[in-house]
This record gives C-alpha cells, sequence and structure tokens, in this order.
C-alpha cells in the first residue's frame, strides 16, 4: 500500500480508467464494490481500508429530465452497493 508521504502516480475520478492502469503500473487502486464484482479480474485487498465519499446531485430546475432525476434521487445508494 501508499505510504502517507508517498505520492501517488496517477489519480483519477474514473474507476475505468484506474482499472485500464493498475496492472500496467503495478498499482493498487479504491473503486466501488459494485462496480469491481461486475469487471472481474480484480480482488479485495485484506483488512485494507474502506473509504466513503459523499455523493451530490446537481442539476439545472428547468431540465427536462427532471422526472428522471427525482426517481434516481429516490434510490438508497448504500442499498445498491452491497
Amino acid at each position: 500500500m501508499i505510504g502517507a508521504d508517498e505520492v501517488p502516480i496517477l489519480t483519477t475520478s474514473s474507476a475505468e480508467l484506474a482499472q485500464q492502469q493498475i496492472a500496467m503500473l503495478n498499482g493498487c487502486t479504491w473503486l466501488p464494490v459494485s462496480w469491481a464484482r461486475k469487471k472481474g479480474g480484480l480482488h479485495t485487498v485484506v483488512d485494507s481500508t474502506t473509504l466513503s465519499r459523499p455523493l451530490y446531485a446537481i442539476w439545472l430546475q428547468n431540465s427536462d429530465k427532471n422526472a428522471l432525476i427525482r426517481d434516481l434521487l429516490k434510490i438508497n445508494v448504500l442499498d445498491e452497493v452491497y
């Protein structure tokens, strides 16, 4: 694992990009559990730290997707992860 004083070679908010790069860089990463399960070729590091990040929803008030946005906001994201 990376030490507190070490700088990562690459940082990204894209799970797809992270997965593509970790093998080439002989690295490790934190990925969304539900996403990683679907991809295969990945494994959980035993005794690793679990990260939790806030999720924000931002949209234009006059968006033509208001109905879809409202439906998405009803989903309990934590229930969907596991």
